[in-house]
């Protein structure tokens, strides 16, 4: 990713936080929203139609997309750790709402992923993204 590209940003979970957040990653200058995915399809909808995006994917095929460089994950914590790993096996760069997994193992295994293939994970408190040296960053405060 060039310093003249958008962060093209993928979103899974589109209900209450998710879509808090996303209000906020649409005005940050260089983040270009591009797709949507949703585990509960009546919100997920409504966002979609709110930001212009034509049709809700399911999480693998968002996660597929070559147009698509940071993956915003808000979903029940469950869902967490399988949807980031899913994202980062396809070398997308990941910010995962707290907590990042449900046990110290999901963890270990989502931070080593993260250190074999140089994509970066945050757990994001707030959602902040910002660009730094060609890379996708969480400010996470």
């Amino acid at each position: 990713m060039g310093d003249d590209q958008a962060i093209r940003l993928g979103v899974i979970g589109c209900g209450g936080f998710g879509l808090f957040a996303l209000q906020h990653f649409v005005q940050v200058p260089g983040v270009e929203l591009v797709g949507m995915a949703g585990t509960h399809r009546d919100a997920a909808k409504r966002a979609a139609a709110r930001y212009n995006i034509p049709d809700i994917e399911d999480v693998e095929a968002l996660v597929a997309r070559d147009d698509i460089d940071l993956v915003y994950i808000s979903t029940p914590p469950f869902l967490h750790h399988p949807q980031a790993m899913l994202a980062l096996e396809a070398s997308k760069h990941v910010i995962c709402e707290k907590p990042l997994a449900m046990t110290v193992e999901q963890a270990d295994a989502t931070t080593a992923m993260c250190s074999s293939t140089c994509i970066m994970a945050s757990i994001s408190r707030r959602g902040w993204i910002a660009r730094s040296s060609g890379f996708c960053l969480s400010a996470g405060r």
